[in-house]
């Protein structure tokens, strides 16, 4: 079920121009690429596309822990590939 939603958001991404010019980003390598606005689980989606994308590690911060906590939740359903790292506890270094 979560793969036919996926289907039919992706497809309709793929016609939008912004989502379009974060890929070409990519592909011209032109970075840092900053996002602001989407949220809930077309954050997720989005995430997991730019993953996929950059075929290696990707880093994502939230402006709080619970939205952080949130994105992980739902980055599970797309990505089994996922970790969590708490605002207590975690050292920079």
């Amino acid at each position: 079920m979560i793969t036919l939603f996926q289907n039919k958001i992706t497809e309709r991404l793929r016609k939008s121009a912004p989502y379009n010019e974060i890929f070409r980003r990519i592909a011209q390598k032109r970075f840092p690429i900053e996002i602001e606005g989407p949220h809930g689980l077309f954050l997720a989606i989005l995430v997991s596309h730019l993953k996929n994308a950059l075929k290696g590690s990707t880093l994502v911060v939230a402006p709080n822990e619970q939205e952080a906590e949130s994105l992980y939740r739902d980055l599970l359903l797309f990505d089994g590939d996922v970790s969590f790292f708490p605002g207590w506890g975690t050292a920079p270094y």
